[in-house]
């Protein structure tokens, strides 16, 4: 009896050094923490040459233009609230006049202008510590009908160095996505990977591919703990000897 427990136990410490933990960009979305957890909302003025993360400390509820939009906005100069700053939130509401699709249940990045300051719109995830990344899966969804579909989407890992993921705007219909999958990669404690929203060529926040929905899923594997491998050293070699017993 006391091997079958010992057996049990051992199982259980091994399968938690092969954990495999996901994360949900939607379902692990905050109005009330930024970070969140692993997560954070932000903004930039440029990716390059590299991305300067900023994150954004206000929400604001916007119902202009067809976007119902609840969630995290810029804090730079200007209204609350307008869609010259950079958002994340969600969708509130559709709206068939401005050619807007979706519901609450939608996770939203809105470009801000050029003009405005704070264009490019950022969902950051957070590596809790060191592992694979096994996979990246996903995509950007166009939630306007309109006549810029240049924005940029870009996943970025650690802040510039590799983009994983680069294409311009899906079209100018509602609907229309851009999906993006990536294979497996290490990370270190604190590395990132970033899903951005830019503003099109001709800079403005308001036309097709400049509001869209993102669909993130990450599916991570930690790289055990020291004291986890050293007990797993000495439950097999415990396992081993009751064995030859």
């Amino acid at each position: 009896m006391k091997g079958l427990v010992f057996a049990l136990g051992f199982v259980g410490l091994a399968s938690s050094a092969n954990a495999v933990f996901s994360y949900n960009a939607l379902s692990d979305f905050s109005l009330s923490s930024n970070p969140n957890g692993t997560w954070s909302y932000g903004w930039s003025t440029t990716t390059s040459p590299a991305l300067t993360f900023n994150a954004y400390s206000l929400i604001a509820t916007y119902g202009g233009g067809g976007i119902g939009f609840h969630g995290w906005v810029a804090a730079v100069a200007g209204t609350v609230g307008d869609t010259s700053k950079s958002m994340v939130g969600k969708n509130g509401n559709v709206d068939t006049t401005n050619g807007t699709t979706g519901t609450d249940n939608l996770l939203v990045q809105h470009t801000g202008t050029l003009a405005g300051g704070a264009p490019i719109s950022i969902v950051r995830w957070t590596a809790p510590s060191a592992g694979t990344v096994l996979s990246v899966s996903g995509a950007w969804t166009n939630m306007k009908t309109g006549t810029d579909p240049t924005a940029h989407h870009d996943l970025l890992i650690n802040g510039a160095g590799t983009n994983k993921f680069s294409a311009v705007g899906a079209g100018g219909t509602a609907g229309t996505t851009n999906a993006f999958s990536v294979a497996s990669f290490a990370v270190t404690a604190g590395q990132t990977i970033d899903f951005i929203e830019g503003p099109g060529s001709n800079g403005n926040s308001d036309n097709a591919s400049d509001h869209v929905s993102l669909d993130a899923s990450i599916s991570f594997q930690p790289v055990p703990e020291p004291a986890t491998l050293a007990a797993l050293g000495l439950g097999a070699i415990a396992l081993i000897r009751r064995r030859k017993r």
